[in-house]
């Protein structure tokens, strides 16, 4: 997990995305990953909300190690395969 990424660049982030070490993104308070495009997750970073929150996994299995949740908008099926087991 990378955490603290305020202080990255759009620049670095994309190399980061590139060199295949960022393929979710995260809320840290929420507990919660999606995909990198994920909308809702856009919506909130464009008012200012997400920003210092936000964090990034390398694979869906490390997002769910550190004990995060779906995202109900951009991952709807495991959103359900996760809110059944519940």
């Amino acid at each position: 997990m990378i955490s603290n990424t305020a202080h990255l660049t759009r620049r670095q982030l994309v190399l980061l995305r590139n060199q295949g070490q960022l393929a979710f993104g995260g809320h840290r308070k929420n507990k919660i990953y999606g995909t990198l495009d994920c909308k809702g997750a856009k919506r909130w970073i464009a008012k200012g909300h997400y920003i210092k929150f936000r964090v990034f996994f390398s694979s869906e299995e490390e997002a769910i190690q550190q004990g995060y949740r779906p995202c109900a908008n951009c991952l709807p099926e495991q959103y359900k395969t996760w809110k059944s087991s519940q």
